[in-house]
């Protein structure tokens, strides 16, 4: 029987068959001495990222800090379970808190059942005249219990319910109800509604209707604590927000596979504003004085607003007399940015400093973190990079005039740890900026804000890592955990006024990692594609379980973005090292390269090709494997794949659609490939769309904007020669659905055969997936190694 005259549906099961025999038929690459079994496959599985941070006893110190820093309690590993540590920090001392096993007991027979990881997990140490008390909470209950003959009791639970934001010093607390804000007297109980406008798409509080993907009036309903917004220090005035998406269009997601198990499809519709949309979402910023329940908009100056991507972006300060606030607005782009001061009292608004960045957007700190700006009486400590790296500067808050420059020189200041008004210093992480050091290393320092030489507070050559919460809040005392890229992480405490170290508290054991087969990576220096710019790349070298095995393939695990740097720096850092998923084991090397156009060096290496940083980043990528290569016979830069997701997936399918010579093998999973999907504040990444009419609304629905066409991957599809596998979930909310599905479809038009996953009732996360790494596994197996999959 021919093709031809098959009945239809047998044409289908006879077509579906030959593709499915050509997506699985190995077609390259195969090596006769090379072999994969099941043990491997289960050896690879042990390798994964979320198996490993576990095996690392002590990687990490995770301090409570009690009486504002006399003390700290920490949970330790053990050989056999858990341990609590108390640290005096004056005298140096270390020893247990308590012994676990005698409170467990102590707490079974309060609660009648194994306590015993209960135990090991406080939720309070209480330290007074030499007695120490420990608190828990168990399920609704407190519990607190006597530390020198272990005893418990419950007590009451003082503890605010969970959708309530609380007032300074005790006061009332605010919560959403029915889309408004409500006003609750923890004295009697009593509650006011605050705001009588709210409505659903147009809300006070809460997030916006992309984010939750909710579909049901008792979800809008519900009660909830309040997003983006905030008491003023004397619990008057609430700074607050209303979300407004009645003009936004719907968007359609199909579940598929309905999760109440139903066989009809649903469509859950949720407003999403795409680029170049007519209408858009808009958001008052308002404030509510609790006194009067009158509320009065923030003026925000013409041509900006408040949303950015900085956590704890309102406020960035308050004055001390408790009547203005200090907010950041930037402009729609993102190129100026300014400091703005608002009268509580009327919602008048001053600008105080403003910041350019014409080649790109302004940051106030590493992308997705608090915004390195503070306000320290008549004073302001302002974070710019003005000079190609990024120094802190102090300004006179009254006039706007800068008073001196706080940091300066090469390596770019990274976070700033810990602000001491009456001592007026700073505690701050930041590269060192010389020559031989690796300039992705963080390094503490205390400066000053009278000026002078910034005194380095943690010399050991290696990555320092510590945070605001490891710094105590008296800010004389900080735990530091340094380590390199090969070595585990010593942790120390150390004093903000001496170089010295007070007490090692731990060094991290790493045995039980290496003892199933977890190797370091190498961090490698490598030199761009215009031949002078220095790069790092970490590279994970392949377990070769047979010298016959020859030089074995690579995988580019990429994130091709301005946001992040992929290659780890410190030992935690390559550990938990994302989407690695153990394919060493497999018999491939990984490596992660931070090229031009990524963060955390300087603003003119960050800026590199934009807006257009993919491109540049894909070329660099290219270079610096070729060069590992070169330097590591073992590796074979002619068998190249690469994988990402996010902006990672349409870094890797732009990477085979761009460069089809260089990489042969591409899994693109949750991929952004047109960045006409994005939400509004892409613009601030990629720029205000520019139409063929001269403006920034879509003319016709098929229009692209003019500077987004170079960042299409669809307009690439023709180029498409290696295998590339394209993975979404159809319930993603992020990067939306069709982003994949157009460029499927240019494939498709383009006469070219590619693989497509689809992932039913899935988000943007499911990468995490067992069944998504099992398929990533295998199409790598397949198309670099040539051979089928054991399993």
């Amino acid at each position: 029987m021919t093709h031809e005259s098959m009945h239809p549906q047998q044409a289908v099961i006879f077509m579906t068959a030959v593709i499915l025999l050509i997506t699985i038929t190995p077609v390259a690459f195969c090596n006769d001495d090379f072999s994969l079994t099941a043990d491997d496959y289960a050896a690879a599985e042990s390798l994964d990222t979320a198996n490993l941070a576990a095996l690392v006893k002590n990687g990490a110190v995770e301090p409570h800090w009690i009486s504002g820093g006399d003390y700290f309690w920490y949970r330790r590993d053990e050989e056999n379970g858990h341990s609590i540590a108390l640290v005096d920090t004056q005298s140096g001392v270390r020893k247990p808190a308590f012994d676990v096993g005698l409170m467990a007991t102590a707490l079974d027979s309060l609660i009648g059942a194994d306590s015993g990881s209960l135990a090991s997990s406080p939720d309070e140490i209480i330290v007074a005249s030499g007695e120490r008390e420990v608190r828990y909470q168990y399920s609704d209950q407190s519990i607190s219990c006597a530390v020198d003959k272990p005893h418990c009791r419950f007590v009451d639970n003082l503890a605010a319910a969970p959708e309530l934001l609380v007032a300074p010093e005790g006061g009332p607390g605010v919560f959403v109800r029915n889309h408004n804000l409500w006003l609750r007297d923890l004295t009697d109980g009593a509650e006011t509604a605050l705001t009588k406008d709210g409505e659903r798409y147009a809300a006070y509080a809460g997030g916006s209707d992309q984010e939750s993907l909710r579909n049901s009036e008792s979800d809008q309903n519900a009660v909830s604590r309040p997003r983006s917004t905030h008491w003023s220090p004397g619990g008057q005035w609430l700074i607050t927000r209303r979300l407004d998406e009645r003009e936004v269009e719907p968007y359609p997601f199909l579940e598929s596979v309905p999760v109440d198990g139903s066989f009809r499809p649903k469509i859950r519709e949720v407003r999403v504003v795409l680029l170049g949309d007519a209408s858009g979402e808009k958001i008052e910023h308002c404030i509510i004085d609790i006194r009067t329940g009158s509320k009065y908009p923030i003026k925000v100056p013409d041509g900006f607003d408040l949303n950015d991507a900085y956590p704890g972006n309102m406020p960035l300060g308050w004055s001390s007399d408790g009547m203005k606030s200090y907010l950041y607005v930037s402009s729609i782009d993102a190129k100026v940015g300014k400091l703005i001061e608002v009268d509580l009292a009327t919602g008048e608004t001053r600008a105080i400093i403003e910041e350019h960045a014409p080649g790109s957007r302004v940051y106030l700190s590493p992308f997705g973190s608090p915004a390195m700006v503070r306000i320290v009486g008549d004073e302001l400590i302002w974070f710019s990079e003005r000079s190609n790296f990024g120094h802190l500067y102090l300004y006179d808050l009254k006039t706007g005039k800068l008073k001196r420059q706080l940091t300066q020189g090469d390596g770019s200041v990274n976070s700033m740890l810990h602000v001491d008004v009456e001592r007026r210093s700073l505690l701050i992480s930041r590269a060192r900026g010389k020559k031989g050091i690796d300039p992705y290393q963080q390094y503490i320092y205390r400066i000053s804000l009278d000026g002078g030489k910034p005194v380095l507070l943690t010399p050991e050559i290696g990555h320092h890592v510590t945070g605001t919460n490891k710094v105590s809040p008296d800010g004389d005392y900080f735990i530091d955990s340094y380590s390199t890229i090969s070595v585990p992480p010593k942790t120390v405490l150390r004093s903000t006024w001496e170089t010295a170290d007070i007490v090692a508290l731990e060094d991290a054991d790493a045995v039980a990692l290496f003892e199933i087969g977890w190797r370091p990576p190498e961090r490698v220096r490598v030199k761009a594609a215009d031949g002078k710019t220095d790069l790092y790349a970490a590279l994970y070298r392949a377990y070769e379980k047979d010298e016959s095995w020859g030089p074995l393939p690579i995988i580019d695990l990429n994130y091709i973005n301005s946001i992040v740097s992929v290659a780890p720096v410190g030992f935690m850092d390559a550990v938990n090292s994302p989407y690695t998923l153990g394919v060493t084991r497999l018999g491939f090397h990984v490596v992660k390269v931070d090229g031009r156009g990524t963060p955390n060096r300087s603003r003119g290496f960050r800026e590199a090709g934009y807006p257009a940083f993919a491109d540049i980043q894909i070329e660099d990528h290219v270079t610096a494997i070729r060069q590992l290569a070169d330097r590591f016979p073992s590796l074979d830069a002619e068998r190249v794949g690469i994988w990402g997701s996010s902006n990672g997936g349409a870094g890797a399918a732009r990477a085979i659609l761009r460069r089809p010579d260089f990489f042969k093998v591409a899994v693109a999973s949750a991929g952004s490939h047109d960045y006409m999907s994005l939400p509004p504040s892409g613009i601030k990444f990629f720029g205000v769309p520019r139409y063929a009419d001269g403006t920034a609304v879509r003319p016709t629905p098929d229009a692209v904007p003019d500077n987004y066409l170079p960042f299409d991957n669809a307009a690439l599809a023709a180029n498409l020669q290696g295998h590339l596998l394209l993975a979404y979930g159809n319930m993603d909310n992020l990067a939306l659905p069709t982003a994949t599905l157009r460029l499927a479809n240019a494939l498709i038009e383009a006469g070219k055969t590619f693989d497509l996953l689809h992932m039913p009732n899935r988000g943007h996360f499911f990468l995490f997936e067992p069944y998504f790494k099992k398929r990533l596994r295998h199409y790598f197996v397949e198309h670099l190694h040539g051979i089928e999959p054991p399993m």
